[in-house]
């Protein structure tokens, strides 16, 4: 099932402070990769679209 969220959520990957940004929001994904239960939305993968600046979280 493929659906799309309203709003926008990621990096601006060109400002300040991308970088530690990058590094929180990697950490975020580990840990979500981690959860496990009935009503939370599993993260299976996440895939870096090197065309673009968007992450895509597959669950």
């Amino acid at each position: 099932m493929v659906r799309q969220e309203e709003g926008e959520h990621g990096l601006n990957r060109g400002s300040s402070g991308a970088q530690q940004r990058a590094e929180e929001f990697v950490r975020e994904i580990a840990i979500m990769k981690k959860l496990s239960h009935p009503n939370i939305v599993r993260l299976v993968e996440v895939i870096d679209d090197p065309g673009s600046d968007n992450l895509l979280l597959v669950s």
